[in-house]
């Protein structure tokens, strides 16, 4: 039995050199989908998983933070394989062991990932769009483009580094998706792709890539005939840092608003009751700003 209400620690059984956290909530488990959070290229899945644990408790929701090492899941942004096993069939292989110990199936993933965890998670989407619920990627540095004549990863298209034969791009943009990015992001530091194919077609720094992508995942949307369902927020004051994000941006509530919406509506709900009842004006929300 599995001690429940602490990050645990955990090795992979099928892959002993992969490493990851997971989070039992310690009270009453309220939903059999799985939250999933993915770290940047700092590989801070401690620090994810220490951030959404309480969030997850409150959810009622089990929750696993992979660690993909540098040496054998270089590239996994991409879901390239490097010396290793595919980024994205190393997490399939979390969830199948999370249902194992668990003794319950996972139905259906709810994915957050910052920076090049974010796009891992929209990436890993675009692959097995049945698996995913929602998902929500923090200020990542560059997307895959829902653009058949652009070669993968930049967009769809066939490529030496495509990772499926076909794409279903309708199964892929039919999922909710939140983009939050600080509107201070706008640095082309170190760590960001400044190819020019990337810059040309995507924009300069995160806040215009973010911008970009989630307009052209509208689009297809628009061109399809299908209902948009892609948003951007942007987080005031808040640069590239994940803390900053968490603590002052209120992201990880923004996320769980996202990937859990029905238990939003909720809580939204019961305040309005409760403010009625008092008989005192609703307090104005802090919202970020949108575009």
């Amino acid at each position: 039995m599995l001690p429940r209400g602490v990050v645990l620690e955990r090795t992979l059984g099928r892959n002993p050199e992969q490493r990851y956290w997971l989070y039992l909530p310690a009270g009453p488990l309220r939903r059999d989908e799985l939250l999933v959070a993915v770290h940047g290229i700092s590989r801070n899945a401690r620090e994810q998983a220490d951030h959404f644990a309480r969030l997850a408790e409150r959810q009622g929701v089990v929750l696993a933070a992979p660690l993909f090492n540098r040496g054998g899941n270089r590239g996994y942004q991409r879901l390239a394989g490097g010396a290793g096993v595919r980024a994205d069939r190393i997490l399939l292989q979390i969830v199948d062991e999370v249902a194992r110990l668990r003794h319950r199936p996972v139905t259906r993933l709810a994915l957050f990932g910052y920076s090049a965890g974010g796009q891992f998670v929209h990436r890993f989407a675009l692959l097995h769009p049945r698996l995913v619920s929602r998902y929500a990627i923090g200020a990542a540095g560059w997307y895959t483009l829902p653009d058949e004549g652009i070669p993968f990863p930049r967009g769809i298209g066939a490529g030496r580094e495509h990772p499926a034969p076909e794409i279903d791009l309708p199964a892929f943009l039919e999922i909710p998706s939140l983009v939050l990015v600080g509107d201070r992001d706008t640095r082309r530091d170190g760590s960001l792709n400044t190819a020019p194919g990337i810059d040309r077609c995507q924009g300069r720094n995160r806040v215009e890539r973010a911008v970009r992508w989630v307009g052209a995942m509208n689009a297809r949307c628009q061109d399809l005939g299908m209902p948009a369902k892609h948003r951007l927020q942007t987080l005031a004051g808040i640069g590239h840092d994940f803390r900053q994000c968490m603590l002052f941006g209120r992201m990880g509530e923004r996320v769980m608003q996202h990937l859990f919406p029905a238990d939003a509506a909720a809580a939204r709900t019961a305040v309005t009751n409760c403010t009625r009842v008092n008989g005192g004006p609703i307090p104005p929300r802090n919202e970020v700003t949108s575009t």
